[in-house]
């Protein structure tokens, strides 16, 4: 009679724990600086932004150009890989009606 060796819940989640710990964790680190840098830009260097006002088109301007820039990412993405994606950015002047896409 032969034994064999079964894997429990127990550790199979031990086994997969570094890989649910571990990746978001490093997602965020990873991240972290760069949030914080949008969010200095915004709030120190643009400041407070009231519709209509000259620090909401500065707002409006900078999102845009961090928007191009992940357009260009996606770009470069496509270029080196050969994947097939659709790289588009929308501005809209806030009278839209409907659904909004962030792929």
């Amino acid at each position: 009679m032969s034994h064999c060796s079964r894997w429990g819940p127990l550790l199979s989640l031990l086994v997969l724990l570094p890989v649910l710990i571990g990746s978001p964790w490093l997602a965020y680190r990873r991240h972290h600086s760069r949030i914080l840098g949008v969010v200095k830009q915004l709030s120190e260097d643009i400041g407070y932004r009231t519709v209509g006002t000259l620090e909401h088109a500065l707002a409006d301007k900078y999102m845009v150009a961090q928007a191009e820039e992940v357009k260009k990412n996606c770009e470069k993405l496509m270029a080196e890989s050969g994947r097939k994606l659709e790289c588009e950015v929308r501005c809209g002047d806030g009278k839209e009606v409907g659904a909004t896409d962030l792929i």
